[in-house]
């Protein structure tokens, strides 16, 4: 395997096939467990979470953003896992001093950043309905 070395040290850049889902979670499943939970299960909430974006309900803008994401990110791993025969190239590893990562791909992150954007939105909106809330509940 060859590697490639990011500057200063902070990570590489290494290929690995992943049969499992993120980090390697489920990569000692037998095949066709595999098969039914990464490409068939995963495969339904994606067109899912498709239809819903297209016709549910009213989003925030973030939560849209967000949820649009998640969806890109899983059907990259999902084109990925379906033309490299049930695996996913990841190639990210990432290291700062002692802590370092397991090896992901872009998809991995955007997916990521997707859950961290919807969880932003939700906090947000958490503290506007409390800071309304104590503002309507003074005394005028």
């Amino acid at each position: 395997m060859r590697l490639h070395y990011v500057a200063g040290g902070f990570g590489e850049f290494r290929l690995a096939e992943n049969p499992g889902s993120f980090l390697g979670f489920g990569d000692s499943l037998p095949k066709l467990l595999r098969l039914a939970i990464f490409t068939i299960g995963v495969g339904m909430g994606l067109f899912s979470l498709l239809a819903y974006l297209v016709f549910g309900g009213r989003f925030s803008r973030l939560i849209f953003a967000g949820l649009g994401l998640v969806w890109a990110g899983g059907m990259s791993n999902m084109i990925d896992r379906i033309t490299r025969h049930g695996r996913v190239s990841d190639f990210i590893f990432i290291r700062i001093g002692r802590f370092h990562t397991g090896v992901f791909n872009v998809a991995d992150a955007v997916i990521m950043i997707g859950g961290a954007v919807i969880v932003c939105d939700l906090w947000l909106r958490r503290h506007q309905h409390a800071r309304k809330q104590s503002m309507e509940d003074q005394p005028e």
